[in-house]
């Protein structure tokens, strides 16, 4: 969504998980794993560099920044994380099923998860624990949450703005992506997603969530304001 939001401003142009850094990052894990001395490092950084390069070259020639948001399997140390590495095995899995509107219960019964919920809970407690691990790891490591794009699309495009040093004045136009579907021609795209039924979020539901978040140390569904460490939200005060 972020992606489609700097690519509306028509002055910043974003890319989304390219292919061709996520392949680059998949011959290094691999070969590293392979060759008993190690790898040249200094040679994929080459690399790496280069291929964001070609990315980022003008084409219209007004662009005024360029933002990638790198590929799942970006370095070794989110390959080799235990919780993403279940959850990228089963992600295919988990949008075949939506899209084809099935239950998910065959699949939860195989990997011993107990609903739909506790399933689809996975998505946000590994990228939140991942990140709490990133943020302690990288500096400068900022994000911003879903609800406050949401919520208050304005104001929070324009702390994003803000903080990465771009004009205010685009924001109007980053706005106008929100009416996009940024899961077009996908099988969670909200063409297909509107043909699903909700399922009603009970407190059994509930109890069992919060579980899953208990076993990471995570907040809880019913934290509703917690604020992760490190997000454009906490640096704006914004709690």
């Amino acid at each position: 969504m972020l992606t489609q939001m700097f690519n509306a401003t028509e002055k910043v142009v974003s890319f989304a998980e390219p292919n061709c850094l996520y392949y680059l990052s998949i011959v290094y894990d691999r070969m590293q794993e392979s060759y008993d001395t190690g790898l040249d490092t200094e040679v994929f950084e080459r690399l790496a560099k280069n291929v964001i390069r070609l990315l980022c070259k003008r084409t219209e020639g007004d662009e005024i920044a360029y933002f990638i948001k790198k590929p799942y399997k970006s370095s070794s140390v989110i390959k080799k994380a235990s919780l993403f590495k279940f959850f990228c095995k089963n992600d295919a899995t988990l949008r075949e099923r939506f899209g084809r509107k099935k239950l998910l219960s065959n699949e939860i019964n195989r990997i011993k998860i107990d609903s739909e919920y506790a399933y689809c809970m996975w998505r946000w407690l590994i990228s939140s624990y991942l990140y709490l691990k990133f943020s302690k790891m990288i500096q400068n490591y900022p994000a911003i949450r879903y609800e406050d794009i949401v919520e208050s699309p304005s104001e929070a495009m324009n702390t994003i703005f803000s903080h990465w040093n771009l004009s205010i004045d685009l924001v109007p136009k980053a706005v106008r992506a929100l009416k996009w579907d940024s899961q077009a021609n996908t099988s969670l795209s909200t063409e297909i997603q509107k043909r699903i039924s909700d399922l009603s979020f009970d407190e059994e539901a509930r109890t069992e969530c919060n579980q899953l978040a208990d076993q990471l140390g995570l907040p809880k569904l019913t934290e509703k304001n917690y604020v992760l460490v490190n997000t454009i939200t906490q640096m704006n005060g914004h709690q």
